[in-house]
């Protein structure tokens, strides 16, 4: 007689003889220095965060091989940048101080012919934005913080969005005032985290 237990340790040694018959997938690390990458594209180039000794935090661009690529600020002397996002295309989206005193942050498309560009954002938005995922067909979705009426003040929250072309939408949620749209896939497909 199995019990539940001793059923799982039969599955585990018929799934580890079945593998063992085909080769595992090998994998080679590579160091691209002192970053952290957070998105990846199918040829292989990533998008992150480098901290370039005594420099605020900036967004890059991250190929094996070479250096990490600081991408910059949406102004001169920002106070941080993040890359989050990465398309087939080499399109990079993220985050950008808008300001130097650590106030406001918005998100950023970048690409080799136009640099980093400043993303549209929610009707209301206060002080940030990030365009946190890109398809490849360009479509951006991420978060804008605004100011909405609760009763009779005004409350400060995080709203998914997405961005097609130049209009942001807000995506709304499943029942609660804030969320964040994480990720989109080509066809369109939408995944984040929202409040109940």
């Amino acid at each position: 007689m199995y019990t539940l237990q001793s059923a799982l340790r039969l599955s585990t040694l018929s799934l580890l003889l079945a593998t063992s018959a085909f080769a595992l997938p090998r994998y080679t690390l590579e160091d691209l220095g002192a970053a952290l990458g957070v998105a990846l594209n199918a040829s292989g180039v990533a998008a992150g965060s480098v901290l370039p000794g005594s420099s605020p935090q900036q967004a890059a661009r991250l190929q094996p091989g070479t250096l990490p690529q600081p991408l910059g600020f949406l102004v001169p002397n920002g106070w941080i940048s993040l890359a989050s996002g990465i398309n087939d295309a080499g399109v990079i989206v993220g985050l950008s101080a808008t300001d130097t005193i650590g106030c406001c942050a918005r998100g950023f498309r970048l690409t080799e012919a136009t640099g980093m560009q400043l993303l549209p954002t929610l009707a209301g938005t206060t002080s940030q934005s990030q365009g946190v995922s890109i398809n490849n067909g360009g479509t951006v979705v991420g978060f804008a913080v605004i100011e909405i009426p609760q009763g009779e003040t005004m409350v400060t929250v995080r709203r998914p969005m997405v961005i097609t072309g130049t209009q942001a939408s807000d995506l709304g949620t499943l029942g609660g005032l804030e969320g964040i749209a994480q990720y989109i896939s080509d066809a369109g497909d939408i995944v984040g985290e929202s409040q109940l």
